[in-house]
């Protein structure tokens, strides 16, 4: 143990280690003793004779008691210094890569993850993860240019649990960014779709002055472009610097196909960017049409037809008078010979009911049926079918579920009845932009029943401009049972509006009817990129409890006209979602991949996949120089918010002992001077 005697700016005085308190006082009271003796001596002699000799005695002497002083005690210098490591990445400027050639500090340790950056005394770096073995000792990382995306993030700072013992990060981070590029920035669209669903792709215009000369505004005018995988311009749109857009189109066929944004100055017709938006199509499910109806309609009837045109099998049934019955099937065997039978309880039994994905109903039909056909129809949709009422003023006014109670009672949404609603409105799909300022044309309105939701039960599934709802839906068991108050769709098909007209069933039918696929792939998220040789993550949701890891394999497969690879993939079930099991692995070639399931009981894993759509997916692996701009920007907020989030720049304290050879040359040097003094002077 040492004490702490005296603290002379960044020197500190201790006594030796194991030096007790007492020998500590008894060795300073007896240096304090011979210092003031011997200046007492020195003073007496020489102060009156000789007063500056005197003074340099005095002087000398001190300095030399000083110099004892520091052979017998310990002296610490105390100093700060902070081991910075400089990233750089691609992207930053060179008046910054010039600025660090000239730096011959010492103090920095320069790291870059770009080989062709041109900078000498620069370590290269395979992986950011490699920053900190290169440096253990690394107190601040410094990054100038583009930054890190959120995956090289993660790998540099996992590699803290390795040196710290525990996942914090304790080291400080800056981010100086590079000046933003032109180009295409916070890019969103379905990246899996069925065939008569929308392909939706919005994003934003991004240029220097967006955010380099915030108090400027760039009148710059930009042509944006959407091409078909055939080359053709689909869209076009006028926009400027840091404005947001909407493109939408319908894919016209299945399949994996590449569309091109394309981003040219309007002026000149410069191409600033061009990249390419993989979308993989798939063909519709075959679905179980069932339509009850009270009385014949035109909506059900141009419905039907619709439906058909897409493959689904359909029955309907119609009451045509009091106790007759009109009968319909497409796409399977009828029901029953004849075209009028009695109502019977055929088409709301069990089975029946099982085998219909989606039943369609008016308001007065679901009225007219008894309890043991509503107790069913509870049942059936408990067990994964999905309703869907066309409301009326004959539901409104009913007391359907305040009567005798049920067994299955239908949960689903109320309505009242009000004149003052009845309009035409346009619909507007959940999670899509909407333009403001946007008046829809004649041809995009549709009428609305006077009936109104009367409570906030249920999510919508479409609603006005006006936020007001007209298609809502509430879940029931394992099915969902939706009302709309759209009465006449077909307006659109016969106006020469098909395309509306199926985006719209489209989007209904998926979100009402009976999810058929058991086991699926989650779809791709809509707002990031799979590049490669970057980690690609993939969940497959399995409806069949009796999946065991050592019969299915997964598996991914690089689709190519003369190249076929397949990877097998590790599937770990997630502990939070027991039927949500994910896979991730890094993508060795660029272009379109299918994850499918096999069964690995067969010979033959590749012949004997899953042949379901539920089974299978495509995804499309992108290569590192695509979509610069968007990348940029996501480094650029990846890197900032890192920043924000690192502890702030802190200096390590250091404390160094100094040799006591100093001392006791200082000591003998005194002590020579004293005698040349005392025999000179």
């Amino acid at each position: 143990m040492s004490w702490h005697v005296a603290q002379i700016g960044a020197y500190s005085l201790t006594t030796p280690q194991n030096m007790s308190l007492r020998q500590c006082t008894v060795l300073g009271i007896l240096l304090l003793g011979a210092w003031l003796f011997s200046n007492l001596l020195i003073y007496r002699r020489l102060f009156k004779p000789r007063g500056y000799i005197c003074a340099l005695l005095l002087s000398l002497n001190t300095l030399a008691f000083m110099a004892f002083l520091g052979t017998v005690l310990d002296t610490r210098y105390s100093h700060t210094h902070t081991k910075q490591a400089i990233l750089v990445t691609s992207g930053v400027s060179q008046e910054k890569l010039a600025a660090l050639g000239k730096d011959k500090s010492g103090y920095n340790t320069v790291f870059t993850l770009d080989n062709n950056i041109d900078l000498s005394g620069a370590t290269y770096l395979a992986s950011p993860s490699l920053l900190v073995h290169a440096m253990p000792d690394v107190d601040t990382i410094s990054v100038l240019g583009d930054g890190l995306s959120s995956e090289q993030w993660r790998t540099l700072l996992a590699t803290q649990a390795h040196r710290d013992g525990v996942y914090t990060n304790s080291i400080a981070v800056t981010f100086s960014p590079s000046i933003k590029s032109t180009g295409l920035v916070d890019m969103r669209w379905n990246r899996q779709i069925t065939l008569g669903e929308q392909l939706d792709i919005t994003g934003i215009v991004q240029a220097p002055t967006t955010v380099d000369k915030a108090n400027s505004h760039d009148t710059t005018q930009y042509l944006l472009q959407l091409q078909t995988p055939s080359g053709s311009v689909e869209q076009e749109e006028h926009l400027v610097a840091g404005q947001s857009f909407h493109l939408s189109t319908q894919p016209k066929s299945a399949g994996q196909w590449l569309y091109t944004l394309k981003l040219l100055t309007l002026s000149s017709q410069q191409v600033l960017e061009q990249s390419q938006l993989a979308v993989s199509i798939e063909q519709p499910p075959t679905l179980r049409v069932a339509i009850w109806q009270s009385a014949p309609s035109f909506e059900t009837k141009h419905l039907k037809d619709w439906a058909s045109k897409t493959g689904s099998q359909i029955k309907v049934v119609t009451q045509i008078s009091q106790q007759a019955y009109l009968r319909q099937t497409i796409n399977q065997a009828p029901l029953a010979t004849g075209s009028v039978a009695p109502k019977g309880k055929q088409f709301f039994s069990p089975q029946a009911l099982n085998d219909s994905d989606i039943l369609l109903m008016d308001g007065r039909g679901l009225v007219q049926l008894s309890v043991d056909e509503r107790d069913r129809l509870g049942e059936a949709v408990e067990s994964g079918m999905g309703l869907l009422v066309f409301a009326d003023n004959d539901l409104a006014d009913s007391n359907l579920f305040n009567g005798a109670p049920q067994k299955k009672k239908l949960n689903m949404p109320r309505v009242q009845v009000d004149k003052q609603a009845e309009d035409e409105l346009a619909i507007i799909y959940p999670q899509r932009p909407v333009t403001k300022n946007a008046k829809a044309m004649p041809s995009q309105l549709l009428a609305v029943s006077p009936l109104r939701f009367s409570n906030e039960q249920g999510d919508v599934l479409l609603n006005a401009p006006n936020q007001r709802p007209l298609v809502k839906r509430v879940h029931q068991g394992l099915g969902q049972v939706a009302m709309t108050l759209i009465p006449r769709s077909y307006v659109w098909k016969i106006n020469d509006n098909q395309q509306a007209y199926g985006r719209l069933w489209h989007y209904l039918f998926k979100q009402i009817a009976r999810n058929t696929q058991h086991t699926y792939w989650q779809p791709e998220k809509q707002d990031q990129l799979t590049l490669l040789h970057a980690q690609l993550n993939a969940c497959l949701t399995l409806g069949n409890d009796k999946f065991t890891v050592s019969r299915y394999q997964a598996f991914s497969q690089y689709m190519d006209n003369q190249l076929r690879i397949e990877q097998p993939l590790v599937l770990n079930q997630q502990p939070e979602q027991p039927i949500w099991w994910c896979t991730h692995y890094w993508p060795q070639t660029s272009g379109w991949h299918r994850l499918y399931l096999a069964n690995t009981t067969t010979a033959n894993q590749a012949e004997t996949s899953l042949n379901k759509p539920a089974a299978s997916q495509y995804r499309y692996v992108y290569s590192p120089d695509t979509w610069p701009s968007w990348q940029q920007s996501n480094k650029h907020a990846a890197s900032k918010e890192m920043a924000a989030l690192s502890p702030q720049k802190t200096s390590n304290m250091h404390q160094e002992i100094l040799h006591k050879g100093w001392f006791y040359g200082l000591l003998l040097l005194m002590l020579t001077l004293l005698w040349l003094a005392r025999r000179l002077l």
